[in-house]
């Protein structure tokens, strides 16, 4: 999936759950990184990194906290 598409869709899946449940405390977690084993399934570290801004970004002015 390109960056894009998971920031569409990640905005999405956040702005939903705040709708449905506006009173509860919502925590964003971070992807963790994957060993060099596993990158050829699951796709690279600097892939990770650049999800978890756009996660850190989905975050900033919501009533969010990043984990």
């Amino acid at each position: 999936m390109d960056f894009q598409t998971f920031k569409h869709k990640y905005s999405l899946l956040v702005d939903s759950v705040q709708t449905a449940l506006p009173h509860s405390k919502i925590y964003l977690q971070s992807i963790l990184p994957i060993s060099k084993i596993k990158e050829k399934d699951y796709g690279s570290n600097m892939k990770i990194a650049e999800c978890n801004k756009i996660i850190k970004k989905n975050s900033k002015g919501k009533a969010m906290r990043l984990c």
